[in-house]
């Protein structure tokens, strides 16, 4: 695939790039990641989409879920929200979040089921704003400041309370208000999100935030800026961001807003997950790819026989595999990491088995959403293990012998419960 150059010009306060590079370019040493992030060998909570910043989806301190285990799941308890729940269940330990487009974020207590608290966000849809982020003693979620809808923003919410801590939000005084595009994802003490400036000449642009404070660090132009941004939940590793765009996958410095780089397809269905530093990107149209996360070299591509591609979902990462879902009753494919060869397919090939969102990977067990509720399957050949749950939706969270996802969809009135299942 030729390279995309990267030329983005500013607005006031957004950073701009002072060179255009192609693919395999070399970053400046600013650019550079210092150190790949690794994940620590037990994580215990399911803190953002995809388990953290990097969107992995890959659960290594899972023990209680086994292969030869996985289907005695049953139902422990049900939560019930008054719309659709798009990016999964968060989960701390001892308290899920659930981001529906009701309006209201929920935190539920993992054990018995029953509501601690909820804040209302007055943010509605299912679109990626629906998604939250957990980091430290607070949630992040999309929300309209106050219950206006022209006070779009990003709230920081307490963990133990469900009070607001802070808000913020870009009052640009202008038709079309300004709206969040993607939802959050957080590392260290920076959250970034995608946002759209407002306005008859607004953009797509990245906004970084001081994750105690709320205070805006930096905002840069996504592509061209112009409907631009894919709706996937950007992805953090290495000390840079990672978001599709109308300019292909691109890499923004996290300290500052630098573009390094930007590579492959113009397709705004670019879903990213990084590991091991390489990114891979599931796309709409164009299939599946890998690249170098410091230079945005193109490892590999691949096109699915069934499906296109992914309706902004990463592909989890996990034991020398990626696993991409695909949309019309494609199934899960299973591709080697390192070459993007073929390796097998989990599901699909019917509407039972439809993959309805990432799919999500831990000890030895792949798990996905479908038209059955939870499809589990073996992640090291694709046999179906187990389904249970009845009609789910989006990614499922997989935390001590637990599995959190959003089921009993109802079509026409896109309507998700919670649901709740250990053996």
């Amino acid at each position: 695939m030729s390279p995309r150059s990267l030329c983005i010009s500013g607005l006031v306060a957004l950073v701009t790039l002072a060179g255009c590079g192609g693919l395999g370019s070399m970053p400046s040493p600013t650019q550079t990641n210092s150190q790949t992030h690794r994940r620590p060998p037990a994580a215990f909570n399911w803190l953002q989409p995809g388990i953290d910043s990097t969107h992995v989806a890959d659960n290594t301190a899972e023990s209680r879920l086994k292969t030869r285990n996985v289907s005695r799941l049953q139902s422990a308890w049900t939560f019930p929200t008054g719309a659709g729940i798009g990016w999964g269940v968060m989960v701390d330990g001892t308290a899920a979040y659930a981001n529906s487009g009701d309006g209201n974020l929920y935190a539920i207590d993992v054990s018995s089921g029953s509501q601690k608290w909820k804040f209302a966000t007055d943010a509605y849809g299912e679109r990626g704003l629906t998604s939250a982020a957990v980091s430290g003693s607070l949630i992040y979620a999309g929300c309209n400041v106050a219950g206006n809808n022209q006070q779009q923003g990003l709230c920081a919410v307490k963990r133990g309370s469900g009070k607001l801590a802070w808000s913020w939000y870009d009052d640009c005084n202008c038709r079309p208000a300004t709206f969040m595009i993607t939802g959050p994802v957080v590392s260290g003490s920076t959250v970034v999100f995608g946002y759209y400036t407002g306005g008859a000449y607004g953009k797509d642009v990245l906004i970084a935030l001081d994750a105690t404070s709320g205070a805006e660090l930096w905002s840069a132009v996504a592509g061209d800026g112009n409907n631009s941004l894919a709706d996937a939940i950007p992805a953090i590793d290495g000390g840079n961001v990672f978001a599709g765009t109308d300019y292909g996958l691109c890499s923004f410095q996290l300290s500052g807003g630098t573009p390094n780089w930007c590579s492959g397809p113009n397709d705004l269905g670019i879903a990213p997950a990084v590991e091991g530093g390489v990114v891979y990107a599931s796309t709409i149209q164009h299939g599946f790819y890998a690249f170098n996360e410091t230079t945005g070299a193109q490892i590999w591509q691949y096109s699915p026989s069934s499906g296109n591609g992914s309706y902004w979902n990463p592909p989890a990462i996990a034991g020398g595999r990626a696993y991409f879902a695909t949309y019309d009753s494609g199934p899960i494919y299973v591709l080697d990491a390192a070459s993007g060869a073929f390796d097998f397919t989990a599901g699909g090939g019917s509407f039972n088995t439809e993959t309805l969102g990432s799919p999500s990977v831990a000890n030895g067990v792949l798990y996905a959403t479908c038209n059955l509720g939870l499809c589990v399957y073996n992640a090291s050949t694709g046999a179906l293990l187990a389904s249970m749950g009845g009609l789910g939706n989006g990614p499922p969270t997989i935390s001590n012998g637990k599995v959190l996802f959003p089921c009993g969809l109802n079509r026409s009135a896109g309507v998700n419960d919670v649901c709740m299942y250990d053996p």
